[in-house]
């Protein structure tokens, strides 16, 4: 499990809040927007987070893995395999749930259908967290085969 520390982003995400699947109540006070943790080592989910950062209005804070489970005290594994949404109220979610939940929180066309299916359809659900585990499990080689290039101070 990665070592927990404190660090400065603390206070802009989390508010000094520390998270495992769900935030204590006076904790969920303090978390003033939902945050998105993602591997800023993959040019593929580095471009996408930097495209979902515009959308997203300033809605949802964006922090790569290293600063993000530092700054909200979030034990992971040595190498995460899934994108993690911890929400206002708490709730943490991670895979495809996020990506929908992401969706709906940044008000895109088609967000609050695709999370209300995935709340609701159990295939759906199953299928999205299916292929969203296989295209996780192989996201750096499809970082170079797509040509999404990590520059040096990212």
């Amino acid at each position: 499990m990665a070592v927990q520390r404190r660090s400065r982003l603390q206070a802009k995400h989390c508010g000094g809040a520390a998270a495992s699947t769900r935030l204590s109540v006076m904790e969920r006070l303090l978390l003033p927007r939902p945050v998105v943790l993602y591997d800023g080592a993959c040019g593929l989910c580095t471009s996408s987070m930097r495209r979902w950062q515009v959308r997203s209005r300033g809605v949802v804070s964006f922090s790569p893995y290293g600063e993000g489970v530092e700054a909200c005290e979030i034990e992971m594994p040595e190498v995460p395999q899934s994108l993690i949404l911890i929400e206002k109220n708490g709730d943490v979610r991670t895979g495809a749930e996020a990506i929908f939940r992401l969706m709906a929180l940044c008000e895109s066309p088609f967000g609050g259908v695709a999370w209300r299916m995935h709340e609701k359809i159990g295939i759906f659900r199953f299928l999205s967290a299916l292929i969203y585990r296989h295209i996780a499990k192989r996201r750096h080689l499809l970082s170079r085969l797509l040509g999404f290039q990590m520059q040096p101070n990212q």
